[in-house]
């Protein structure tokens, strides 16, 4: 935890502020629960603004200052990341209310380090940029707390888990493949394009030379093509998370070693031709093997926590949630920023 604690206490924001929110009653319950004290909209306002105080200084100088209005996936940035920090909020809670059941608790020695990186968090940064997140040294200090509580109390919950994964489980296959895409990017500008129809067609010639040839590495070569290396297993057939579609994996399950696959068509993505190399893959399925560990791991706190917030009744506030907004934004102190629709450029305060 001392990484967050320094890098937090030191992130030195310059206010920039663009438009002005509507204010917002800082006492004013955000996450009410049963038989205890609510998560205020004041620190949930401070928590939000935190975080995207340190979107901005990361990608506003590549994105302008409008990109939290991009939506993704039917959503804003700014609400996605709100609905995140709604998650952390009611995880860090419940953490911090069973952190005395794991026999966790904050030393007087880590309360004092704790003091000082809030002194230094509320020194480092400018008055605007404080008064914009909506900062005071107590929800800085309960920021800090919450992290602590929260890291621990996941890591006690981890060691609970049954993280036991057989090797069938486990076991990863190799394959290779070739991958047609139907988009071409510009590397220079990094601009997209999407193939026209007689350059699709000229790929698919290209896709079922390389399904029918007997030398499927030379073919690729002679295509300029690259032939890329994947693995699979049990774990990953149906898996919306694998990095490949789920249709090259269900042909594969079909397949001999060593042999080449016909043309797989993927909408919106390509064609792609298949040779499955090995039924085993011992270094894949190790690295697999811990992966999967770890998941589990991960998901048993997940559903912990989850049990925790369904026993505390924890509720949201949508309306008060919804006057904060991400319409100031911020800086690092000497930061350059690009202007919109010029090649000049600006520094923080």
């Amino acid at each position: 935890m001392k990484k967050t604690v320094t890098s937090l206490a030191a992130l030195g924001l310059a206010g920039a502020i663009l438009m002005t929110g509507c204010g917002i009653n800082a006492k004013a319950s955000l996450i009410k629960v049963n038989q205890g004290e609510p998560v205020t909209l004041g620190y949930g306002n401070f928590v939000a603004r935190l975080l995207q105080a340190q979107y901005d200084t990361s990608y506003r100088s590549y994105y302008g200052d409008s990109y939290w209005s991009t939506n993704v996936s039917g959503k804003t940035l700014e609400q996605q990341v709100k609905e995140n920090v709604i998650s952390s909020l009611k995880d860090q809670y419940v953490a911090r209310r069973h952190a005395a059941d794991y026999n966790i608790s904050i030393s007087e020695e880590e309360a004092k380090k704790i003091n000082e990186a809030a002194d230094k968090f509320l020194s480092s940064n400018s008055e605007e940029a404080i008064k914009q997140l909506g900062a005071d040294k107590a929800y800085v200090v309960r920021f800090f707390e919450d992290q602590y509580y929260y890291h621990y109390v996941e890591q006690a919950l981890e060691g609970q888990a049954d993280a036991t994964v057989s090797d069938d489980e486990a076991g990863q296959k190799k394959f290779s493949y070739v991958r047609f895409a139907f988009s071409s990017r510009d590397a220079s500008t990094g601009k997209t394009d999407n193939l026209t129809d007689e350059q699709k067609a000229e790929l698919l010639k290209q896709a079922k030379t390389l399904s029918g040839s007997a030398d499927f590495d030379t073919t690729a070569k002679q295509l300029k093509q690259t032939v890329q290396t994947g693995n699979y297993g049990k774990s990953d057939l149906g898996d919306s998370s694998y990095k490949l579609p789920q249709a090259l994996l269900t042909e594969l399950e079909k397949m001999q070693v060593g042999k080449v696959s016909d043309v797989i068509t993927v909408d919106n993505d390509g064609y792609y031709v298949l040779r499955l190399d090995s039924l085993s893959d011992p270094d894949a399925t190790a690295a697999k093997k811990k992966s999967l560990e770890t998941k589990k791991k991960t998901d048993h706190a997940k559903e912990v926590f989850k049990q925790w917030e369904n026993e505390a009744g924890m509720t949201v506030d949508d309306a008060a949630w919804s006057k904060v907004k991400f319409n100031s934004l911020f800086q690092t102190k000497g930061q350059k920023l690009k202007t919109q629709g010029t090649g000049s450029s600006k520094s923080g305060s």
